[in-house]
């Protein structure tokens, strides 16, 4: 497929004349400002001529190639204009259109998978001056998208027709430059601490910033350049917005004592929808030991008027998802029978709602020289949290760490009552922490979930091991094992 361009413009790779000027605008992407460099390209003046004067091979007719990887994203579709492409004619060819499809100077991302496009710059002879070739990764991805070209200034008359390639990476990827047809190639970065390059054309990417990577190609006696912007940024790109935070707690229940209240009060206190309006279960005095009703219904959980042990309340509300704070009025008999008497209920729970998902918020601490003991607690909490780890779908919220102070009990500037409740400030922090715990969990399983669907669709090794290595970030559980199940 042809496509003939007079105009500057951005694209993804460079094949460039060293000595060629090159600017970096606001947006961290390459510009080429050009100098007057001789290049004998066919109809640019004398030095195209005399070329075979010395009986060199002009560095144009060498067959010098430059291939780079890019990353699209399902669903682009990414323009393919040229610098300096003036009197020659720019052939885009794709090896798998049903991948990376070629329309006019246009690559669509079609489909998961690979393929290699490639830009033949041919004269009036229908000889090729130079090749550009982009090794294309197709990806199924909710939250990224591909950097965006902008246009560079006008290039020099002696510049060979180039394509320029601005790569997006995050600190730890690799890439490299594969180069061909050429006697010689010697690569350079600009910020080794950003991005490092080795002598076979690896590149490393370091730290958040960018640089440019300089390919210098020796080739029938001539020096080429290849010129890549590379743009690091370890920042998270995804983002999960307020309204599915909020479906999520809406699918949730609280259960908790006296703390439990307060956390009640401090939702209600913002008014109807916050938080998705979880339904709250707790009740002062409200503990392990009291649960099972062998202190009276009294001191059991109330749903829909009825007391009864917190399972029975669970299975009937139909939630699936339950935050638990409970242990405050039972670490008098000590952490390690605190922690018997927890996962005993959690057992509970999951026998009667085995897809419920339970997430056990860590007993806060209380002020220290009261009648409670902050070891205990911490020991409770230990103990918990290497049952949170062996159990799947019962996941571990350390809540305690961020309201102690540097010795270990309750922080004055949380606490209601220096004794154990909690004031509004401390419920801002925790609530704070769960939309944190929960957008990371929402991210993780998004992610995991658009790596599985492109190697569904891409069936590669590559895609398989990215999937897996996502998969695996996952917490043990139902979603997790219906993706492993794919792979």
């Amino acid at each position: 497929m042809s496509l003939r361009s007079k105009t500057a413009v951005v694209a993804l790779c460079a094949l460039l004349l060293c000595g060629c000027g090159n600017t970096i605008d606001n947006s961290g992407l390459t510009v080429i400002t050009g100098q007057n460099v001789h290049s004998n390209v066919p109809g640019t003046g004398s030095d195209a001529q005399n070329s075979g004067d010395n009986g060199e091979k002009p560095a144009e007719e060498a067959g010098v190639s430059v291939t780079q990887s890019v990353t699209m994203y399902k669903g682009e579709a990414l323009p393919l204009e040229f610098s300096n492409a003036n009197g020659l004619t720019p052939e885009i060819r794709s090896s798998d259109d049903a991948v990376a499809e070629v329309s006019g100077n246009t690559v669509n991302a079609k489909k998961a998978g690979s393929a290699e496009v490639t830009v033949d710059f041919k004269d009036g002879d229908s000889k090729t001056v130079s090749t550009a070739k982009l090794a294309v990764e197709v990806k199924i991805s909710r939250f990224d998208k591909s950097p965006q070209p902008v246009k560079p200034a006008q290039a020099a008359a002696g510049d060979l027709p180039s394509v320029v390639l601005t790569k997006a990476m995050k600190p730890g990827e690799e890439s490299t430059v594969v180069v061909s047809g050429a006697e010689k190639a010697d690569f350079a970065s600009s910020d080794e601490n950003v991005v490092s390059v080795s002598a076979d054309g690896k590149i490393t990417a370091k730290a958040d910033g960018q640089a440019e990577i300089t390919a210098t190609l020796t080739a029938g006696g001539k020096q080429l350049c290849q010129k890549t912007t590379v743009i690091v940024s370890g920042a998270e790109t995804a983002a999960i917005s307020d309204e599915e935070l909020d479906s999520f707690f809406s699918e949730a229940v609280f259960v908790g004592s006296s703390i439990g209240e307060g956390m009640r009060y401090y939702f209600n206190s913002f008014g109807e929808g916050y938080m998705g309006d979880p339904l709250m279960l707790s009740r002062d005095c409200y503990g392990l030991f009291n649960d099972s009703g062998m202190n009276g219904d009294d001191y059991q959980l109330l749903y829909e008027g009825v007391a009864a042990p917190v399972k029975e309340h669970i299975k009937k509300c139909g939630k699936k998802y339950v935050f638990l704070n409970i242990g405050t009025n039972d670490i008098f008999a000590g952490g390690d029978r605190c922690a018997e008497l927890c996962t005993e209920m959690i057992d509970g729970i999951k026998e009667l709602s085995p897809n419920v998902v339970v997430y056990y918020e860590t007993l806060t601490p209380v002020m220290i020289d009261s009648v409670l003991d902050n070891a205990e607690v911490d020991r409770f909490n230990e103990l918990m949290q290497q049952y949170c780890a062996e159990k799947p779908d019962v996941n571990f919220i350390d809540i305690t760490t961020m309201l102690k102070n540097p010795q270990g009990g309750l922080a004055e500037e949380y606490t209601s009552d220096h004794y154990v409740h909690l004031n509004t400030d401390a419920y801002e922090l925790w609530v704070k922490k769960l939309r944190e715990v929960i957008t990371a969990q929402l991210l993780a399983e998004h992610r995991a979930e658009d790596a599985v669907l492109t190697y569904e669709e891409s069936g590669t090794d590559a895609a398989k091991a990215a999937a897996q290595a996502a998969v695996d970030k996952l917490e043990d559980g139902a979603f997790k094992s219906s993706l492993q199940a794919k792979l």
